[in-house]
């Protein structure tokens, strides 16, 4: 067998890699300007921020670069603070329940009720 020599190859560009121990630096997506500074947001759908739940509806203040457009929308300063509790959120459920039976026959007159008979002389007067 013929020996063949090793193929010359290009260098392999590899990435660099962080010191031991560092996260890789992160482009700067936001001036220094901005940083630290609290915007007042509306949450879009239900999220988590600083440690607590955030409802649909709820307005709070959130740091500039914490901002996420798929669940806040920046509002205006005039708008005040809303905070929904679990409670409030569990009696807001049972009023839109309540409110849907509401469209229903509900009966809430015992006299309204049908007995189970269709003998009109059964009746009791």
């Amino acid at each position: 067998m013929a020996r063949t020599e090793p193929r010359a190859t290009a260098p392999r560009e590899t990435p660099a890699r962080p010191a031991a121990g560092r996260a890789p630096a992160l482009p700067q997506v936001r001036s220094a300007a901005v940083l630290g500074k609290r915007v007042r947001v509306r949450a879009l759908k239900m999220g988590f921020y600083n440690n607590e739940r955030r409802r649909v509806g709820d307005v709070f203040l959130a740091k500039a670069e914490a901002f996420n457009p798929s669940w806040m929308e920046p509002v205006d300063g005039a708008v005040p603070i809303q905070r929904t509790t679990g409670k409030d959120e569990l009696r807001r459920k049972h009023d839109e329940l309540l409110s849907a039976k509401m469209g229903q026959a509900v009966h809430t007159d015992e006299h309204d009720v049908p007995t189970g008979t269709d003998n009109p002389l059964d009746a009791e007067e």
